[in-house]
């Protein structure tokens, strides 16, 4: 007997085809098919209990059996008992629960991606998405030895069937030719700028019972204004704490994200949060740890999901989570801006533009500093999909931003 909640999502895939634009970001598939080309299986109990939620499919946590039998873990449903668990045990009859891949490998010789995917031109996004993929990364094959085409994240010397080889390792080239098949990132569905993170799964650590005290109505957000012409005044203005939209990775205009446990609480005070400092940790290496609020919905409500919403200051911060900033000496214009509004400050040092980017939560990249286009330069944030770096230069692009401090 087949669990009622997987009618509409079976009915929705019955072949391992390519996704469509638009299909969701959880998915069940009939038994035997596994996951498509790109949806990968779930592999954590964290992200098993979320995507079980989300589809409506209850999870049974005391049915999983994680025994090490050589296969991977996925989250399944299982045929006889209609649940989802986590284990290695799935069988023949059961369907698994998968998850839009953040990372996929085109078919060979194909340059394009999948729908609602994207290439990867940044040399370190082509790393992080060859380690996910099983892949090797070779920097020095980087170049543009190819001009004609668009350098980008690909890999090289695959089988005529698209199977990798010994040799196989992935680069940002532009000389991908026929048995080259290009690596491509996920675009999330659009939200308003900033860009926003890559989905992940829910954050991993055991969750607080709810607490007694009412909840706070939701907090209205601040959105980032259209842009300033050079001779307007921006001034600092709004409240001294808000909540940014979740799965946004960057404070709105004039706030920078809260990295300290004592200040974590006092914003989670003044917003009507509540705040476990328990969770604190580092939990996604190479991401900043920033104070956040976990189990936010899609219509950015509080308290509306399984788990309760509270605050930590942790590096996992993933897709159903979102950022509490404060106000800020520095100011982000909106994309495409050429220059600082009136009453903010161009900044041009090098050591004061990796003061401002580190305080926003942004990565200083000084390999990106020079005089590469024209005019003064500024402290410039450079958005590479889903990457954010800064630097000095005067090469901002329409989708660029500059940083600028208040006096």
């Amino acid at each position: 007997m087949v669990h009622s909640g997987l009618l509409y999502a079976a009915a929705a895939v019955l072949s391992a085809h390519p996704a469509l634009a638009g299909e969701p970001t959880n998915m069940v598939f009939l038994p035997g098919l596994g996951c498509p080309h790109t949806y990968s299986p779930v592999p954590t109990v964290a992200g098993c209990i979320e995507t079980a939620r989300t589809l409506g499919i209850r999870y049974r946590g005391l049915s999983n059996d994680l025994t090490d039998n050589g296969r991977p873990r996925a989250c399944f449903v299982d045929a006889v008992q209609s649940i989802a668990r986590l284990g290695t045990n799935y069988g023949a009859a059961d369907s698994f629960l998968c998850t839009r891949a953040q990372y996929v490998q085109q078919e060979l010789a194909i340059d394009a991606c999948p729908a609602d995917y994207s290439p990867i031109y940044n040399g370190r996004r082509c790393a992080s998405a060859s380690k996910v993929l099983g892949l090797v990364y070779e920097k020095a094959g980087n170049g543009n030895d190819y001009p004609a085409s668009d350098a980008l994240c690909f890999v090289s010397l695959l089988n005529g069937d698209g199977t990798r080889t010994e040799h196989s390792r992935t680069q940002v080239n532009s000389n991908h030719f026929r048995r080259a098949a290009w690596i491509c990132e996920w675009d999330r569905p659009a939200t308003a700028e900033p860009t926003q993170r890559k989905t992940r799964g829910p954050t991993s650590g055991p969750t607080a019972g709810p607490t007694g005290a009412p909840t706070a109505a939701p907090v209205a957000q601040q959105r980032v204004a259209p842009a300033t012409p050079a001779a307007a005044v921006t001034k600092r203005r709004g409240p001294l704490y808000l909540r940014q939209d979740r799965g946004v990775d960057i404070c709105p205009a004039g706030y920078q994200p809260v990295t300290d446990t004592v200040r974590c609480g006092e914003a989670s005070a003044h917003l009507g949060i509540e705040h476990v400092d328990w969770y604190d940790g580092d939990d996604e290496p190479g991401e900043i740890a920033v104070c956040f609020v976990s189990n936010v919905d899609e219509n950015q409500v509080l308290d509306n999901l399984v788990f309760p919403s509270t605050t930590r200051v942790n590096s996992a911060h993933w897709d159903a989570a979102a950022w509490i900033c404060e106000q800020s000496a520095y100011y982000v214009s909106n994309p495409g801006v050429e220059a600082c509004p009136g009453q903010t400050q161009r900044i041009a040092n090098p050591r004061m533009c990796k003061q401002a980017t580190q305080a926003l939560g942004v990565r200083f990249n000084p390999k990106r500093n020079g005089r590469d286009g024209t005019g003064p330069p500024h402290c410039v944030l450079k958005k590479d999909g889903a990457y954010k770096s800064g630097s000095v230069n005067n090469n901002q692009g329409p989708r660029d931003s500059i940083i600028c401090s208040y006096p």
